[in-house]
């Protein structure tokens, strides 16, 4: 099983649906996915909770709990473990941390983002665990901008994602409805970025797919 901590030291990056969707993406690719929701707010359990499918399976965590839940998670066969870190909570990363194989940071392209980007990347490289950054909910007009951030990111020596995700009304629609992009709008663009990002992280991770063949995701049991 793979472990993948996803950390922001901004809130509102999009960092929890990043996780949502990144789930359903290794879900249709024929893995058995679970999520540690290390949030207080519990907005992922929130989401599970108005799903009908079984996957992926979200536990509500605090610290503590988080390495227990990943050996139970091996136990029950489970392929991929992702884990959703709030903000500027050191106890919780520092649980992610330690059971992660590989960390994911998103973060949106405004100056005060990128700031926080540097600090997420100073904990990783001192936990010293493999990551990359991504770009998320960034608008079609910031294309442009995004390009010369990844180029100015790379310069410096920061692993950054080539393919982004874009701020689309499916990601926050079916959320809502306990749904991803790709359960709602499967040939959508949200669709097309998600799996478009979750190829690399899935490289990045060294899982790899199991099948092929797209399925409805909000059917797999």
């Amino acid at each position: 099983m793979k472990v993948i901590a996803l950390l922001a030291w901004k809130g509102g990056v999009g960092k929890s649906t990043l996780t949502i969707n990144l789930a359903t993406a290794a879900i249709e690719e024929g893995h058995k996915v679970g999520i540690i929701d290390l949030d207080p707010q519990s907005s992922l359990s929130e989401w599970s909770d108005r799903r009908e499918a079984e996957q992926p399976f979200v536990s509500d965590a605090k610290p503590r709990a988080v390495a227990q839940i990943v050996e139970a998670g091996r136990g029950i066969g489970l392929d991929l473990m992702l884990i959703d870190t709030p903000p500027n909570a050191t106890d919780e990363v520092e649980a992610a941390l330690a059971v992660a194989d590989t960390i994911i940071i998103p973060t949106g392209v405004a100056l005060f983002d990128l700031k926080a980007v540097t600090r997420t990347v100073r904990v990783a490289t001192q936990a010293n665990k493999p990551f990359s950054v991504v770009l998320n909910r960034i608008g079609n007009r910031s294309d442009r901008e995004a390009n010369r951030i990844r180029r100015e990111l790379n310069k410096v020596g920061m692993p950054i994602l080539r393919e982004v995700i874009h701020d689309l009304k499916v990601f926050k629609n079916s959320s809502d409805l306990g749904l991803t992009a790709i359960e709602q709008e499967s040939e959508g663009k949200g669709a097309v970025d998600v799996r478009a990002v979750w190829k690399l992280v899935s490289k990045q991770a060294g899982l790899r797919a199991k099948t092929r063949a797209r399925k409805n995701v909000s059917e797999v049991a």
